[in-house]
């Protein structure tokens, strides 16, 4: 508008790298409350100083898929830069089922500290998965939502924590978890990522499958799921 002049540059996005994994983790022990938060690039997977071993770890609480300015764990305070996403699952799909449809792909899935125990009146398997990505991927606080919402739209898991969608999301430690890890394909992110022509055209397929015959009884849920 008038003479406000916006400049744009328009790169490759940058292929990720299993061994520098954007985290974020307490500055102070597992038992105080606190909104410091340190930055690190750690590998994904290891038996120390990774993000396998963190995530049953006895002396971090919680840990964020980004990195923060100045420290301060805040949505408005993440950069936008990551290479990793993370979904909570707490009902609506088995462990085993989320196995089948990530076998494909490099990931690690944890199970969270209600996981098969009663909640809401429910016994469920609880767990949460992460994903590295193929590549670095920068969005701001409410696109990091739609990317969330649209890869488990994809991956038919529909009963994810909607809460875990934001950028600053804490994701907290089990040290009684179980670890279910696979090396495959990294994720590409990029057919999720909000306001693309891969996102429009995905979503008009998704439409189109969803008006099929698979949305009559509990099978062909399952058996459209697989499809999808």
């Amino acid at each position: 508008k008038g003479s406000r002049i916006k400049t744009y540059s328009i790169e490759p996005m940058q292929e990720s790298n299993l061994n520098k994994v954007i985290v974020s983790y307490p500055k102070v022990d597992k038992r105080e409350k606190t909104t410091e938060y340190i930055s690190v690039e750690i590998p994904f997977f290891g038996s120390s100083q990774s993000l396998e071993s963190l995530v049953v770890s006895d002396k971090v609480s919680n840990f964020c898929l980004v990195h923060f300015k100045d420290g301060k764990r805040k949505s408005v305070n993440s950069i936008e830069n990551q290479n990793c996403i993370g979904i909570d699952v707490d009902y609506g799909i088995s462990l085993n089922e989320v196995l089948d449809l990530l076998r494909d792909y490099t990931h690690i899935i944890y199970t969270t500290k209600s996981h098969q125990k009663e909640k809401d009146g429910l016994v469920n398997d609880r767990f949460r998965i992460l994903l590295p990505a193929k590549t670095y991927f920068n969005v701001d606080n409410e696109r990091h939502k739609e990317l969330i919402s649209n890869v488990c739209e994809a991956l038919g898991v529909g009963s994810y924590d909607v809460s875990t969608r934001n950028q600053d999301r804490l994701w907290f430690t089990n040290p009684n978890g179980e670890i279910y890890k696979n090396q495959g394909e990294l994720f590409d992110v990029i057919p999720y990522l909000p306001d693309t022509n891969k996102r429009e055209s995905i979503e008009r397929q998704l439409v189109k499958f969803n008006e099929g015959d698979y949305n009559e009884d509990e099978v062909s849920k399952r058996i459209g799921g697989m499809v999808k």
